[in-house]
């Protein structure tokens, strides 16, 4: 063998070996997931549960994770205005799923935390397009004990959208539902009802703490205990006791602007999510093919390398055909960024539909847009001086 043979193959697997590292990362990148079977379905009450036990649920509307980055939301197709709507959207259907089991009281979704939900549930959208839909769920009840803190996820099928009879990630919000269900059969009866206790003095302290926070103290590992409960007829619980019921009140009427937001928002958002099915998937073809033709245009070149010294015409017929594959290759990233293009045009059509709703309450204008959850805080604010002009009534 020359010396200069020698060096020909040096090369050579010199080149491979880079070549090789390039194709494994191209092919690493197009890993694809093994899709679990269809879950259960959501499990249904037999029988109601007793007044004593049954346990309310304040769903927070769902942390949209919009990236700070402009060019980060862009990379990952990610329109502001539809996380938005899906951060409620998503936190009201899981609402009429929990509420349709009969397993649950009241089921209400709320622009911000509140100490008077028994459970509450928060959720942070993971990803979201036609295809799939990830969103992480921490639900801790009113002691502080945290019931679930996992990531759900769902793959939706072209069936789903063709004959659609339910939300095509309606597995997803069935998994919660039983998941939640399981956590709650593992309390006792007793323990049950100290949630309950626990959510009405957490109210209370609200609207008035040097009266009630004695009555609370935390324990070392964060969760919450009661040291002693005030008499049943004492006369501040019962004004605590009306102002909640006010509270309730706006709660629900809360509540309606939510599923009038919900029931306007789904005939496009399902429209939405069915184009960005067949999207998605084209998206991900096209990405796919694109790592396929360069991987293999990358061998092309490194077998013109490897035949240059026997026949320059096969090295230069393989060098050729490499190039010629990369540029196919890269072709097809054109094709997908077009596609991604397209998918951000879907997202922002849906944005435009979304309309903000003004509330009356009691001679109060409050707007439900992104500022809910400000609004929210200022009735809040609203409730301590509604208990305290009434003690004052009551005092004098």
């Amino acid at each position: 063998m020359t010396k200069r043979r020698a060096q020909k193959i040096t090369s050579f697997w010199k080149s491979l070996l880079v070549i090789t590292t390039t194709i494994s990362a191209i092919i690493g990148c197009g890993t694809t997931e093994v899709i679990s079977a269809n879950s259960s379905p959501a499990i249904m009450a037999t029988t109601p549960p007793s007044l004593e036990e049954v346990l309310d649920i304040g769903i927070i509307t769902f942390d949209p994770n919009i990236p700070e980055n402009l060019e980060e939301s862009n990379e990952s197709l990610i329109v502001p205005d539809v996380r938005r709507a899906e951060s409620r959207y998503i936190a009201y259907h899981l609402k009429n799923t929990l509420e349709q089991t009969g397993n649950w009281g009241a089921v209400r979704v709320l622009p911000k935390p509140a100490n008077s939900s028994h459970v509450e549930i928060k959720g942070e959208i993971i990803s979201s397009d036609g295809e799939m839909l990830k969103v992480k769920i921490i639900a801790r009840d009113a002691t502080n004990k945290i019931w679930i803190s996992k990531v759900f996820e769902d793959r939706a099928t072209g069936l789903g959208y063709e004959n659609p009879t339910e939300d095509p990630f309606q597995d997803l919000y069935n998994d919660i539902s039983n998941e939640l269900l399981r956590a709650r059969q593992k309390i006792e009866s007793r323990d049950l009802q100290t949630i309950i206790e626990i959510a009405n003095l957490r109210f209370a302290i609200d609207l008035a703490p040097e009266k009630f926070s004695h009555y609370l103290a935390s324990e070392p590992d964060g969760n919450i205990k009661i040291t002693r409960l005030p008499a049943y007829s004492d006369p501040m619980l019962e004004r605590v006791n009306r102002v909640q019921e006010i509270d309730f009140l706006f709660i629900d009427t809360l509540d309606t602007h939510f599923n009038r937001f919900y029931r306007e928002t789904q005939a496009s958002y399902n429209e939405w999510r069915r184009t960005t099915f067949s999207e998605a998937l084209r998206l991900r073809e096209l990405q796919r093919e694109s790592r396929r033709r360069i991987a293999a245009g990358a061998l092309m070149i490194a077998g013109g390398i490897a035949a240059e010294g026997s026949s320059s015409a096969a090295a230069y017929t393989g060098a050729i055909g490499g190039v010629t594959a990369i540029r196919q290759g890269l072709s097809k990233r054109v094709q997908a960024t077009n596609q991604e293009l397209r998918l951000r045009e879907l997202n922002e059509a849906l944005a435009s539909e979304i309309t903000p709703y003004v509330l009356d309450i009691e001679g109060r204008t409050i707007q439900i847009t992104g500022s809910a959850e400000q609004q929210f805080t200022q009735w809040k604010t609203l409730l301590s001086k509604i208990y305290a002009d009434e003690s004052d009534l009551i005092d004098n």
